[in-house]
């Protein structure tokens, strides 16, 4: 799901992730952009053209894209449709361009008359990102890395954007204005409540400490606004630990009144982890001051956040926290979900053993270590052990992995498993 810088980047998983556009693309994104195209381009052979397998997502890249700095060439295009018209898709897109910080320095601006809205990213020197928007309901996103050129880059874009919007003329379709930004100016905690607006939920961390945050602002939005929907989910999601640890006190002291039971977890984990609830209230004070309108509370990005926390708490209720397999463990909970899957040809594979969920587990923390401990490298490991997952890495390996890791460490499995070397390319863009 990410360029590279060093590591990995985490630029173009957004593009796949705002959760107000579906994945049934109307068109083949492979039809948009030849690959004689994209190799004049960037003057190099190239891999592709490679479907996603959902169809929305079409990509070209040199061999060994992402094992090192210099291989870093890539034209993508991804078509994203929605069945309804979606007012708030450009204000989710700016969102997610300024949540990302995986690679420096970065630029990005509004472009006037393409489309009706339209927004450029120009990144480390050499990747530029297009985003464009038509009717309320499709999205063109094309990237293009490895052009030293931003000019190059955005003629390019402009070019392959335009065949897929089929006009860039206004429709007189009328985005929302651009709202205030979840940035770290405003918010203790952007990397997770901007995360968390636009519906990315595979870029938030499964950790108690994440937990704990959504939760307190759970607590404060039910003590100013209206209450947060799944309140009981909510409530199950964020107290996990205490939960399991204080079963008695609050499964059971409040006797069925749940807002007694949600006042004594919130009172438990006061107790536990004071400082991370306090950002939480404050955060959520914050959005509400920015988002009223006169006297009303409940407006549509309050209402928005509010849908989306109570989609994370639901996904994740019962999930044990820090788990690198999501899917996997959505699908044992949402079986409908993952017939659906099924039926469209995305395999879920069986849920891997403990002792292997142990190994992944160290995998990451080991990855993390390696890559600083960044949150652009939480997520880009979080993809990697995914992609482990399912490429079928055996537990010696990731032992192996987990005591001497290192990017060479990563290749070199990638070679051994040839399903893990193709998934692994996808953390890198």
């Amino acid at each position: 799901m990410k360029p590279f810088r060093g590591w990995g980047i985490s630029l173009l998983c957004y593009a796949l992730l705002v959760s107000t556009l579906c994945w049934g693309a109307k068109k083949n994104p492979c039809e948009i952009i030849a690959k004689a195209e994209a190799e004049a381009l960037l003057g190099k052979k190239l891999e592709g053209p490679e479907l996603s397998p959902r169809g929305t997502l079409c990509k070209y890249y040199e061999p060994g894209y992402g094992d090192s700095p210099t291989k870093n060439k890539l034209v993508t295009i991804g078509l994203f449709y929605s069945d309804s018209p979606g007012a708030e898709d450009v204000n989710n897109r700016r969102q997610a361009i300024m949540a990302d910080k995986s690679i420096s320095p970065f630029t990005w601006a509004e472009l006037p008359n393409f489309g009706d809205a339209a927004l450029w990213e120009w990144a480390g020197g050499y990747f530029g990102a297009l985003y464009a928007f038509r009717g309320g309901t499709l999205e063109v996103a094309v990237k293009i890395s490895g052009l030293s050129s931003p000019e190059a880059a955005q003629t390019a874009a402009k070019r392959f954007a335009a065949r897929a919007l089929g006009s860039t003329t206004k429709t007189g379709f009328v985005y929302s204005a651009p709202k205030a930004l979840i940035t770290e100016r405003d918010y203790n905690a952007p990397g997770i409540l901007g995360k968390l607006y636009i519906g990315a939920f595979s870029q938030i961390p499964d950790d108690e400490m994440t937990r704990n945050y959504v939760l307190s602002l759970v607590q404060q939005f039910n003590t100013d606004c209206e209450k947060v929907p799944e309140i009981f989910a909510t409530l199950n999601y964020g107290a996990y630990y205490e939960w399991h640890a204080n079963n008695n006190i609050l499964k059971y002291g409040a006797k069925g009144n749940l807002d007694k039971q949600f006042q004594n977890a919130m009172e438990e984990l006061h107790r536990v982890h004071p400082h991370m609830l306090q950002e939480g209230h404050e955060d959520a004070v914050q959005f509400l001051n920015l988002h009223r309108e006169q006297n009303q509370c409940y407006t549509g990005p309050v209402e928005h956040l509010y849908n989306n926390i109570a989609e994370l708490a639901l996904e994740r209720q019962n999930i044990p926290p820090d788990v690198d397999d999501d899917e996997t463990y959505f699908s044992n909970l949402r079986p409908k979900l993952a017939a659906q899957y099924r039926a469209e040809g995305i395999g879920l594979p069986n849920h891997p053993s403990l002792a292997v969920q142990r190994s992944m587990k160290n995998v990451k923390k080991a990855c993390v270590a390696a890559t600083s401990g960044t949150e652009s490298m939480e997520s880009f490991c979080r993809c990697q052990v995914d992609a482990m997952k399912e490429g079928v890495v055996q537990q010696r390996d990731l032992d192996a992995l987990s005591a001497h890791f290192s990017q060479q460490a990563m290749s070199t499995l990638g070679t051994k498993y040839p399903e893990y070397g193709r998934r692994r390319s996808a953390c890198y863009h």
